[in-house]
């Protein structure tokens, strides 16, 4: 999907989320990119024309906002990692984002303690 002039947007989008709607009763919320391929021009698409509040790239990024839709970096996984590094991957530890929601729980208990 990093070219989305390339796809078929009614078929990989629009009919696979009437999918979920038909059989789960639902439209999804997040979507994540197949192989994690995107463009900017692909992540303005999608929050322009779809119902998509979280996009999941594959980047290492900090998470962003275009208009109220969130675009989140995660973590790529490889057979490389030993378990203990692939377990901490999964549990959030390895990610931007839980890192600095730690740290202002962190900061927020030290204040509570002082006050």
């Amino acid at each position: 999907m990093k070219d989305i002039d390339t796809i078929n947007c009614d078929l990989e989008i629009t009919q696979a989320n009437e999918l979920f709607k038909t059989n789960l009763g639902f439209y999804p919320l997040d979507f994540c990119y197949p192989f994690g391929d995107y463009s900017e021009k692909t992540n303005k698409y999608m929050v322009e024309n779809t119902n998509y509040s979280r996009i999941y790239t594959s980047k290492r990024i900090y998470s962003y906002k275009i208009l109220d839709r969130i675009i989140f970096g995660r973590n790529g996984i490889s057979v490389d990692y030993d378990m203990s590094f692939y377990r901490k991957v999964v549990e959030g530890y390895n990610n931007c984002a839980y890192k600095v929601f730690r740290t202002l729980l962190n900061i927020r208990s030290v204040f509570r303690r002082i006050l």
